[in-house]
This record gives structure tokens, C-alpha cells and sequence, in this order.
């Protein structure tokens, strides 16, 4: 397209979104809040997900022990399966100081305040991740075992639980989707109606479709933009902020972090945002020009 074209193009895109302001601004707020829902969906799968999987890769069992049971000789059982890389035996004490170092607190402080409920427990480290259930179940029925954890099942159930909420994500997004398309494709049909006797003397002078459609394409396209702009600044910058304040509360809760993922996030949501303003301008023009 020559240079002149293009910015004829640009011109008439910029008449198009001064002309019909509220409207716009309707756009654009209904695909920020759209993506906005789509992108927190989004991390909270994602970090239940990656929660999840460092759970699963540390792949220990936990074996409750009976009140008044002693370890050594349960120890000496677990370490008669071939199945059992290694055992280490965790005092309640023991437990307890490591509860009060996770939380931050200090470990009198606790105990004092407390009756220590933690169990005497070991923790048992199996060779391969894929036995890990039938060790477990196998530990279970031994003598003295009052009860058995281990992390997958709790792997497992945070997946299920990433798997609903993104597909929640994905529901309420995408109702939010179609009506940010709506009004989109909505102000694209009122500028082409607004402009439609110069877009019939441009088609009978011979102009194609194309170009007609281009101003209307570049209308669309900036809302989506604006719209996804206001989306990732409001979910890198709360995303941020929560992720500060959690980890400075609750130390152990492990959370993606890093510039390059936040980037990544904030440029996925500005590109759906100019998809979706791309979207709403071709639903509004293919039918609407043919009546012009």
C-alpha cells in the first residue's frame, strides 16, 4: 500500500474512533475486563500447576507412626524393599521446628504457646517416582503405621484443581470474549453506516473492499490494543503485588516469578487484545459493506 493510502487509512481511522468516543471506550473496557479475567485465570492455573509438579518431583512418603511405636525396627522393614531408596526418621519435636522455621516463628515461642500436635513420622524416599503408590499402599498395612502421605496425591488434586479453574478462566472469559466482540463489531457497523455514502463513491470509483475494510481493521485492532494494554497492567501489576506480599508472609508457598514470564503473560494478553479487536472489526464489516 503506498504511503499515501496508508495514511488516508490512518486518518479515517482516527475520524472513526473520535467520532463515535463512548462507544470506544465501551470497547475497550469490555476487552480489558474480558482479558483481565482470562489472564487471572490464566497464573492461577499456571502456579497451582507448578506447585504441583515440584510436589510430585520430590516424590517422598510420609509414614505416620503410632503413639508409642518405635522407628528403628519399622525402618528396618522399609529398608528390606529394594522399592525403598531411604528412610530418615522426624522426632515431633523435630516436626514442630520445622513447621515454626516455614511459618517464621520463633520455635519456643511455639512450643509454649502449643501442645505439640504433630505425629513422630518417617520419611521414606523411593528409587522410582512410579512406585511411589504401591509403596505407599504396601506401608500403609505395616504394623505401627497409624497413616500414610505422600505429595502426589496432593499433585494430583492441585492438577484437578489448575484443570477447573482454567477452565473456569476460560468460561467466563470467553462469555466476556463475545460481548467485548459485539461491541466492538457494533461500533465498526456504525462507522461504516456513518460513512456509508463515501464508502458506495469510493467502491463505484473502484476502490476494493480491502481498502474500504483497512481504516475500520486499524479502528478495531487499536481498541483491541488499548484494551489489552489496560489488562496487563492490571494483571503483571497485581500479580506483582500479591506475589510480594505472599511471599513475605507465607515463606514455603513457592510462586512463578521473573521478568521474562511476567513479559511473556503481559504480551500474550496484548495480543489477544489486538486479535480480538481484529475479530470484532471483521464480524462488523463482512456482512455491513455488502449493504452499502
Amino acid at each position: 500500500m503506498a504511503p499515501r493510502a496508508v495514511e488516508m487509512v490512518l486518518a479515517q481511522a482516527w475520524t472513526g474512533l473520535r467520532r463515535h468516543s463512548l462507544v470506544t471506550l465501551g470497547a475497550v473496557c469490555n476487552i480489558a475486563v474480558s482479558l483481565t479475567i482470562v489472564g487471572g485465570f490464566f497464573l492461577l492455573a499456571a502456579n497451582l500447576e507448578h506447585m504441583a509438579s515440584g510436589l510430585a518431583r520430590e516424590a517422598v512418603i510420609t509414614i505416620e507412626l503410632a503413639e508409642g511405636v518405635k522407628h528403628d525396627e519399622l525402618e528396618r522393614q522399609l529398608y528390606a524393599d529394594t522399592r525403598v531408596k531411604d528412610t530418615r526418621y522426624v522426632s515431633k519435636e523435630e516436626a514442630l521446628k520445622e513447621y515454626a522455621k516455614a511459618v517464621n516463628l520463633p520455635y519456643k515461642d511455639l512450643a509454649g504457646a502449643i501442645n505439640n500436635p504433630l505425629p513422630d513420622v518417617i520419611r521414606v524416599t523411593v528409587t522410582n517416582p512410579e512406585d511411589l503408590a504401591a509403596v505407599a499402599n504396601w506401608a500403609g498395612r505395616l504394623e505401627g503405621v497409624a497413616k500414610v502421605r505422600y505429595r502426589r496425591d496432593v499433585a494430583e488434586k492441585l492438577l484437578r484443581v489448575a484443570t477447573g479453574v482454567r477452565t473456569m478462566g476460560l468460561l467466563l472469559g470467553g462469555l466476556m470474549a463475545v460481548a467485548a466482540l459485539l461491541l466492538v463489531s457494533t461500533t465498526i457497523q456504525m462507522g461504516v453506516h456513518s460513512r456509508r455514502r463515501e464508502i458506495r463513491i469510493m467502491q463505484l470509483v473502484g476502490a476494493t473492499n480491502s481498502f474500504v475494510r483497512a481504516p475500520f481493521l486499524v479502528e478495531g485492532a487499536t481498541e483491541g490494543l488499548l484494551g489489552g494494554l489496560l489488562a496487563m497492567v492490571m494483571v503483571v501489576g497485581g500479580y506483582s503485588y500479591l506475589q510480594a506480599r505472599i511471599e513475605a508472609s507465607l515463606t514455603f508457598v513457592d510462586l512463578l516469578r521473573g521478568l521474562d514470564f511476567l513479559a511473556l503473560v503481559g504480551a500474550g494478553i496484548a495480543v489477544m487484545g489486538v486479535g480480538l479487536g481484529l475479530a470484532g472489526s471483521l464480524i462488523g464489516t463482512r456482512r455491513y459493506l455488502r449493504l452499502v
